[in-house]
């Protein structure tokens, strides 16, 4: 169910936070995203008073708050639309400054609390000399201050830095960016990462540049992979005491395959000196005296929150259990009452964090519910769950249980979990009969919509309703500190139980070469998927291949789109804009039942590019936060051939770049109609429409199509060059992506001396980028880069700094995982 923003899509957007917790980089963050202009309050108080230091040793801190307070009314005022603000540390001190962001708030615009871990700030505010000391003890400070930041907030984002560090400083922040501007277009409504789970036709995943599908913000499912995919939908339930401290490669491990990652809030256990004070536990406990508490904390679970979202691009589904429904935090409504502040309080949270998916239980009353589903605007689903804990209490036949189903639909859930413990096998038939009797009812009117539904049984028993529940089937992993539930099946098992019953079916797939297909076989043989992959090259006899499920053709067998003569195939929007197509899938029914395995559609396929989505992906992953695209965003493209030239530009226009040059690449044999009266020239793609102007401003919000999901779109303007020394290639902002190829000359200094680099990727054949070194001759934006040299004689070099090197080996392994997912529609681990 798609619900409206909370929020009007150019409303102005407040920043509040302690000192240092990044603000202002995170509002340079927001602004670039939602192509806003950007104001920090701290910087305007300068420009009007001098430094704040000085100002404060002058007139004392009064007279900076009561300063501080008319610029903070004045921001509002002027600005309520097309503005991020980052408001001053202690702007929350006095009262009218409360006020006046409550206001702002209730008049409908976002409030974020950006967080950071509270060590990590007070080491970089002991060693920040431009600001005024406050005359007391940080931590002091802190506890004052934490409490008024979570009541003004709507939202919260955590700005925790790349861990383990990255070789560029200029990366730090990267995780914080992704997850930021993912947190601003679901809240907008500008990108969605829900996954579907309603079966039948349904439209592709919303996207925009550098979101969704693209640019590593958003969704999980992919586009081609659903006709080996299907319908149904698995999450895992994280239930480890202190996330913070598992490692990337644990979290990918234990989430490989599922669709969703349920964050088990009830499960963590805190050790409050490592903690901040919160607005529930007063003052902080004395240092180095370690207190563990079973109650976490919001700051505890913020950062738990921000190291799952700095590790995994899965949608999370956010859930605090009580211990009356099989949980662990205390019950709150009849043993704890106390407590249930607190608990609302960790629920609200999860809001405010922007989970796609957030679970309430069914115990609450119907106006807590009601007051909690206001919340979820465009960036949250809500899921209304009730477990039966006690053995054989709950009957799939019986009207109570039928009458929870009800209740949830008529409070407006978007999803509906229901858990029994039965005491008898033959629960689970009653549980299949429970399921029709539901679907009648939205068949019928009863129920005005189909809401999907979660319904299994728990423990041994009841192991079969498992993996024969289509939506949101709870797995587990070995890597987990235990099953989060009686039963639980890990992934593998379930897929295996599912090709048993016959719900999914093996399927042959073809790839270029043998080091494709053995990585590509070990995946799915790890994640419990009757897949075969196969080198021979037997496209043509794909139409007879009875389990045939797609074809990688790879670089060098990519086919133009000129090839495909039969009428009903899909060429979809990767290979049409760029030409070229290097993987095909059958084209594959989508069944109104869950139950019913998608099959090909007599001899139609689909066709796309997956080299243009790795591209994409690669650009925007290694740009850092400073050179975030956006519309000032040009780009430099060096010997090119026609094919490489092609997918970079869909590339670049699916992560929103502005301008692009293009210099000494090859002529594209069938150059649109405006290429030969222009030597500008448009990149026309779904994502964004043609223009002949390389001077043409950004259109207007009024301008912008309506189905285009982002804001002040621009299309990719193209302009071809002579020279290095062309006047245009530096009227703007010096290019932060160049991508050349083996016909590149020398590169010149000039395009080097931006000290925020950019992403530099060199497609030569033995080009060879990151890390990985060694290899046959280097290519020239190789040696600009990597070997630039800066003495006399012969291995003197350094690398530039800020510049990201890249190679094809970079891009290939990309490739490859975005071949995978097209194919099976299952992320690699």
């Amino acid at each position: 169910m798609v619900h409206p923003p909370l929020y009007d899509p150019d409303a102005t957007v407040a920043l509040i936070g302690m000192r240092g917790v990044g603000k202002t980089t995170l509002g340079l963050i927001a602004a670039t995203s939602l192509r806003r202009s950007f104001i920090d309050a701290d910087s305007a108080f300068q420009t009007l008073h001098g430094p704040i230091s000085a100002f404060v040793n002058n007139k004392g801190w009064a007279a900076f708050r009561d300063a501080e307070s008319i610029i903070l009314r004045k921001l509002f005022a002027e600005h309520p639309k097309g503005v991020v603000i980052a408001c001053g540390g202690g702007v929350v001190e006095r009262e009218e400054n409360r006020e006046l962001l409550k206001q702002f708030r209730d008049d409908g615009h976002p409030i974020v609390h950006v967080v950071r871990d509270k060590e990590e700030t007070i080491r970089y505010l002991v060693d920040e000399a431009a600001r005024p000391a406050w005359g007391e003890e940080i931590r002091h400070v802190w506890a004052r201050r934490t409490p008024f930041f979570e009541s003004l907030c709507t939202h919260t984002i955590v700005s925790l830095t790349a861990y383990p560090p990255p070789s560029s400083p200029q990366f730090l922040m990267k995780h914080v960016e992704t997850a930021f501007v993912r947190l601003l277009r679901s809240i907008f409504g500008l990108a969605s990462s829900h996954v579907p789970l309603i079966p039948g036709p349904r439209p592709p995943p919303v996207a925009g540049p550098s979101s969704g599908e693209y640019g590593g913000y958003g969704a999980s499912e992919s586009e081609l992979g659903r006709g080996a995919k299907g319908p149904r939908t698995l999450f895992v339930a994280f239930n480890f005491p202190d996330l913070r401290i598992i490692s990337g490669e644990t979290i990918r491990k234990v989430a490989g395959g599922v669709d969703v990652i349920e964050l088990r809030v009830d499960t963590f256990v805190q050790s409050m000196a490592e903690t901040p004070p919160d607005s529930r536990r007063g003052s902080p406990d004395v240092a180095g005296k370690a207190v563990t508490r079973t109650i976490p904390s919001p700051h505890f679970v913020a950062l738990c929150f921000g190291h799952l979202r700095r590790c995994s691009p899965l949608p999370i589904l956010y859930t605090v259990r009580t211990t009356t429904q099989g949980g662990v935090f205390p019950d709150p409504y009849t043993e704890h009452p106390e407590l249930m502040e607190e608990y609302l309080a960790l629920v609200e949270l999860g809001f405010k964090l922007g989970s796609e998916y957030i679970d309430l239980e069914l115990g609450l009353p119907d106006e807590e519910i009601k007051r909690l589903l206001q919340l979820r605007g465009a960036a949250t689903q809500c899921l209304g769950a009730a477990h039966d804990v006690i053995e054989g209490v709950w009957r799939w036949n019986s009207q109570e249980v039928m009458d929870k189903y009800l209740r949830a639909a008529n409070l407006g859930f978007d999803i509906i979990k229901l858990v029994s413990r039965p005491a008898q096998f033959s629960s689970n038939l009653e549980l299949l009969k429970f399921r029709e009797r539901v679907t009648e009812l939205s068949r019928n009117g009863t129920v005005p919509r189909t809401i999907p539904l979660l319904a299994i049984n728990i423990g041994k028993g009841g192991q079969i309703s498992r993996y024969l529940n289509p939506v949101f089937t709870p797995v587990t992993h070995p890597l987990l500190p235990g099953v989060a539930a009686p039963g639980q099946l890990t992934y593998a098992q379930t897929q295996q139980a599912l090709f048993l019953s016959g719900l999914i079916l093996e399927k042959t797939f073809f790839v270029p070469c043998s080091s494709v297909a053995d990585t590509f076989s070990r995946e799915a043989h790890s994640l419990g998927l009757p897949y075969t992959f196969i080198v021979e090259d037997r496209l043509p006899m794909r139409d007879i291949e009875p389990n045939f499920g797609g074809a990688f053709l790879g670089r060098s067998n990519a086919l133009p789109t000129s090839s495909i003569t039969n009428s009903t195939d899909d060429i979809l929007p990767p290979a049409r804009s760029s030409g070229w197509i290097d993987l095909v899938v059958p084209r594959c029914t989508e069944p109104d039942s869950y139950d019913t395995p998608p099959v090909p559609v007599g001899n139609a396929y689909k066709h796309t590019n997956v080299r243009v989505l790795a591209l994409a992906e690669i650009i925007t992953q290694n740009l850092s936060p400073i050179n975030a695209v956006g519309v000032h965003t040009s780009a430099l493209l060096v010997g090119l051939g026609a094919k490489d030239r092609a997918e970079v530009l869909e590339a670049l226009s699916l992560v929103g770049a502005r301008w692009v040059f293009l210099y000494a690449c090859e002529e594209d044999p069938h150059p649109p109609p405006t290429a030969a009266a222009s030597p500008s020239l448009s990149h026309p793609t779904p994502h964004h429409p043609p223009s002949t102007s390389t001077s043409a401003p950004a259109p207007s919000r009024a301008q912008t199509p309506q189905h285009l999901p982002y804001p002040l779109h621009a299309p990719l303007t193209t302009t071809r060059i002579t020279s290095f020394s062309s006047p245009q290639l530096y009227a703007r902002r010096p290019p932060t992506i160049i991508i050349s190829s083996e016909g590149a000359p020398a590169f010149p200094e000039a395009l080097f001396v931006s000290p925020t680099g950019g992403c530099a990727m060199d497609l030569s054949g033995s080009g060879s980028g990151g890390s990985g070194g060694g290899g046959g001759g280097k290519g020239e934006l190789w040696k600009a880069i990597e070997g630039a040299v800066v003495g006399v004689g012969m291995g003197m070099g350094r690398r530039r700094e800020g510049w990201q090197m890249l190679g094809p080996r970079e891009v290939l392994g990309e490739v490859e995982r975005q071949a995978f997912k097209a194919l099976t529609g299952r992320r690699m681990g």
